[in-house]
């Protein structure tokens, strides 16, 4: 399944790639090396673009106290950070331009702050690209805890989609944005949370416990 942002990157993508197949017929002969290279190197381009948009389904476990991963990607951080007074621990995702790039809810809760600021665009796995890059930081709560999820434009990123607005209603795995070409996603977590995920290790949006808590 396609996700929704792709539509229009794909329909250009789409247009290009067909105007390249006449060139190289205009220009050169089918059966020529020239445009044997063009077609394959843009019909790649196209793949690549067609499964950076893929919007896989994803199995939400049911159990209770969990928070969930908000991406698909590789865990690059696990520290204690001091955020806004309060201490937290920063759980980081890294999403390679291969990944999924949907992001969801970690929680069922209400969306107490969504705060966009502009920034920079250095690589989303640089631990300051929390700090100085382009971002939306996103609160969400329930009666037991609150946590807060940041959305990280990388090096190639240049846009981040939100869905959401303040005192919105969240079921845990549920879409709440998507990064475009790679990217990062920070979960900021109440220091008494038992984190269930180690460095380096591969995690799916919805699907993949980061911690659980009491």
């Amino acid at each position: 399944m396609i996700h929704k942002e792709g539509y229009k990157t794909i329909l250009i993508a789409t247009v290009v790639l067909l105007l390249f197949y006449v060139g190289a017929y205009v220009l050169y002969s089918v059966q020529s090396i020239v445009s044997v290279s063009l077609a394959v190197v843009s019909t790649a381009v196209w793949f690549f673009i067609i499964q950076f948009f893929r919007n896989p389904r994803v199995n939400i476990p049911k159990q209770g106290n969990i928070i969930l991963s908000p991406a698909n990607g590789k865990v690059v951080v696990i520290e204690r950070i001091s955020h806004q007074s309060k201490v937290w621990i920063q759980i980081s995702i890294f999403m390679s331009p291969l990944d999924v790039h949907v992001n969801r809810s970690p929680i069922k809760g209400i969306v107490k702050k969504v705060e966009y600021f502009a920034g920079r665009h250095i690589p989303a796995w640089k631990p300051k690209a929390s700090l100085e890059n382009e971002r939306t930081y996103i609160e969400i709560q329930n009666k037991q805890i609150e946590i807060a999820v940041k959305q990280i434009a990388g090096a190639m990123a240049r846009r981040i989609v939100c869905y959401l607005k303040q005192n919105d209603v969240l079921d845990a795995g549920q879409e709440i944005g998507f990064i475009k070409f790679g990217s990062r996603v920070d979960v900021l977590i109440p220091p008494q949370a038992q984190v269930q995920v180690t460095l380096d290790t591969h995690v799916i949006a919805g699907e993949s416990i980061l911690a659980t808590y009491d």
